[in-house]
């Protein structure tokens, strides 16, 4: 708590969250990390820090990309306990959309039954707006342009990562 309790006194990154590691790159179990980044995400929210929650979202697209995996059951989670203008969940369910296997629907890691409504809504109109996006995207948009799931304040600049 006073290594999270010093970041947060001196401003928290992806870089400082992404050190709170075994030293061999490893900060746990797979499904204990996105639970506590969706927890941690949930806290910066509930005390409006963007910043936190900023490098919250840039260590959850960095795990998708090192784990090369992607949160199959934390969209459940999350849209229980996120607000609907939350720019993680519009991150979680752009994972859906552009990721999204066969599996993550009726497989082992299926999370149908128990995902809110509103969840498989987003992801089917997300799904309409894909067809048009996908003609001109080269990459999954969370790597084209992750500051859209970025929170700003109202006349902040955007950031250019």
């Amino acid at each position: 708590m006073a290594i999270l309790q010093k970041d947060w006194d001196h401003g928290l990154t992806y870089e400082s969250l992404n050190s709170a590691n075994d030293g061999n790159g490893n900060a746990g179990p797979f499904d204990q990390e996105w639970s506590c980044l969706l927890d941690l995400y949930i806290l910066g929210d509930y005390i409006k820090d963007h910043n936190f929650c900023n490098a919250i979202i840039d260590a959850t697209i960095e795990k998708t990309i090192t784990d090369k995996g992607h949160p199959t059951a934390l969209p459940a989670a999350g849209f229980v306990t996120l607000s609907p203008d939350s720019t993680l969940q519009k991150l979680l369910v752009d994972f859906y959309v552009w990721a999204g296997k066969m599996e993550w629907y009726c497989g082992s890691e299926s999370n149908v039954q128990s995902a809110p409504k509103n969840l498989w809504l987003l992801v089917a109109l997300r799904f309409t707006e894909k067809a048009k996006d996908a003609k001109k995207m080269k990459k999954f948009p969370w790597i084209e342009d992750r500051c859209q799931y970025h929170e700003h304040k109202a006349g902040e600049p955007k950031c250019n990562s």
